[in-house]
């Protein structure tokens, strides 16, 4: 019986040691500050900017990711299909796909390129400027 109470005391003094030991490796998830603009279209089909505005979005965060949470803080609608790299979106506060013809849609770019994959898949960086347009085919 002695021997069970000494083997409490130690492990318990081996697990307050542990635990009491400060964290060192945790790193602080880095967030980035990313420049937001929403181009639609107004009644006379002219480019008018729906919202625009800066929000902050942790590392390893796709374009999706921040355009619901821009969306969010703006009270715009947001609609879309998919799943990462198939990540479709259609519509944007009242503007949706083929609402102004066959090819019209939402289309966006990052530091002025278009990239050639989804929003689900493309991953926020430093220093990030996103831009959503709305692309008339009437015009």
């Amino acid at each position: 019986m002695n021997e069970w109470k000494k083997l409490l005391i130690v492990l318990s003094i081996v697990l307050t040691l542990i635990i009491a030991q400060p964290v060192t490796h945790v790193e602080a998830a880095k967030t980035y500050k990313v420049q937001y603009k929403i181009i639609g279209i107004n009644k006379s089909l002219k480019s008018k900017v729906m919202a625009k505005g800066t929000i902050k979005v942790k590392k390893n965060k796709t374009v999706y990711y921040s355009l619901k949470k821009f969306c969010k803080q703006k009270k715009l609608t947001l609609k879309s299909r998919g799943y990462g790299p198939t990540r479709y979106v259609y519509k944007i506060g009242s503007l949706q796909e083929r609402q102004h013809g066959n090819l019209s849609g939402w289309m966006y770019s990052v530091n002025g390129k278009y990239p050639n994959k989804s929003c689900g898949s493309y991953k926020i960086t430093k220093k990030c400027t996103v831009v959503w347009t709305y692309v008339n085919a009437t015009k």
